[in-house]
């Protein structure tokens, strides 16, 4: 290799010292969004289960009311907890379609402007 060159290549030969002393951390601003995204995510899935678990006694009333009227007889308990569970599964899978069709929706029909 020429002497002239030798210098201008010579960060690519030899790896500097320094470099693995020093371990390289993400930027703040990566930290800081990870961050967000956990804490908002589980703040979202809180908001939602206490949501869905708001109104439990009122729809389960609704069930056991709906029930008597159409059967003349009351509800059981496992039957009852059945319902609910189903309902609230129902609604989960409902928010996954959402997701699912929504985006794809919005990609089709995009928006609409006035003509």
């Amino acid at each position: 290799m020429l002497k002239e060159f030798a210098d201008e290549y010579q960060p690519l030969l030899i790896k500097e010292t320094k470099d693995k002393k020093r371990p390289k951390f993400p930027n703040k601003s990566l930290l800081l969004a990870a961050c967000a995204a956990c804490i908002g995510g589980t703040f979202q899935y809180g908001y939602n289960i206490s949501i869905i678990n708001a109104p439990t006694t009122h729809v389960q009333n609704f069930i056991n009311q709906t029930w008597r009227e159409r059967y003349q007889t009351d509800i059981s308990a496992d039957v009852l907890t059945l319902l609910w569970s189903t309902i609230v599964s129902i609604f989960t899978i409902g928010g996954l379609l959402g997701v699912t069709v929504g985006g794809k929706m919005s990609v089709k029909l995009g928006r609409y402007t006035e003509r």
